[in-house]
This record gives C-alpha cells, sequence and structure tokens, in this order.
C-alpha cells in the first residue's frame, strides 16, 4: 500500500539534499513532489490532502512555502516522515485515501 505524506516548510535551504535523502531512503525521484508558490500548481499536488487542511495547503502556496509531497510504500513511511520532519515542517501529515 502507498501513503501520501504531505509537508509545508517556511522555506528549504537545501531542496536537493532533501531530495537526495528521500531517494536514497528508497523514494523514486517520480515520487517526490517540492513546490513553492511561485511555480506552476500541479492539479494532482494537493490531492489527498485532508479536506480540513486543504485551505491551509492552498494558503502556504500562495505565501511562497514549500510544499511537499511524497509517495511513500508501507516500508518506508516512517523512515521518510522521520526525514521530512528533520527539515523543520511547518505541518506534516498523510494524506487520506
Amino acid at each position: 500500500m502507498s501513503h501520501t505524506i504531505f509537508a509545508v516548510y517556511s522555506r528549504i535551504p537545501d531542496e536537493a539534499g532533501l531530495r537526495a535523502e528521500l531517494e536514497a531512503a528508497g523514494v523514486s525521484a517520480g515520487d517526490i513532489t517540492i513546490s513553492t508558490g511561485n511555480d506552476m500548481i500541479d492539479a494532482d499536488l494537493l490531492s489527498g490532502v485532508p479536506s480540513d487542511d486543504i485551505v491551509f495547503y492552498r494558503e502556504s502556496l500562495a505565501r511562497g512555502r514549500a510544499v511537499v509531497r511524497v509517495q511513500a510504500s508501507d516500508d518506508n513511511v516512517e523512515k521518510v516522515s522521520q526525514l521530512l520532519d528533520s527539515y523543520g515542517p511547518i505541518t506534516q501529515c498523510e494524506g487520506v485515501h
């Protein structure tokens, strides 16, 4: 089973480092999305965000914060969560399916 994990950051000082660590943890590059409000927002980026949190995530993007979306397997969901947490998110949640 796949888990979608979301995290919001004021900014990510080392985006390449975060991507590299996620990939080293077993996440494929295609399962990692990092977006800021300055980017074109992919329609799927916020797919799965719990409905109670969707306004916060949209506002975060509008304010230029970074939103990270990671598809993680059962085997590495805990590791991915810890990794995202180590970068100091404003918030982190697991999506709904």
